[in-house]
């Protein structure tokens, strides 16, 4: 049971994340530069948005709501979001080191990402025990 807590906290922490991340990209292009190469158009990052919306806001959120119900559908559809998400930081970690470290911002705030998720899946795996 603990797990599952840990594992909620943090899909809610991360999503709070990502929903403030995306509230400031559309907000202020001087924080969008921060994850755009030099003489990058804005509109590759944008055009991440509906994918982030579903992949890495709103089904951890539905992971969330699978796992305090115990629905068997929860830990598959974790298993989905882990691919989404460390799919999405090794984006930010190839465009880190093929900008010559241009876009740190975006490194850091991905590298949770490559680890976390998916430690919560091997956890939360069926046949594991009651975690």
């Amino acid at each position: 049971m603990k797990m599952k807590r840990l594992a909620c906290g943090y899909l809610v922490f991360q999503s709070i994340g990502a929903i403030s991340w995306w509230a400031l990209l559309f907000a202020s292009t001087d924080f969008r530069s921060a994850f755009i190469p030099t003489g990058d158009s804005d509109v590759y990052i944008l055009s991440l948005f509906v994918s982030d919306l579903l992949l890495f806001i709103l089904l951890p959120l539905s992971v969330v709501a699978g796992l305090w119900r115990d629905r068997s559908w929860a830990w598959p559809a974790l298993c989905v979001h882990v691919g989404a998400a460390v799919y999405a930081a090794l984006m930010a970690v190839s465009q880190f080191f093929l900008t010559g470290g241009e876009c740190w911002p975006g490194l850091v705030l991905m590298a949770p990402t490559l680890i976390f998720p998916a430690y919560f899946a091997y956890q939360l795996a069926p046949g594991n025990g009651d975690r």
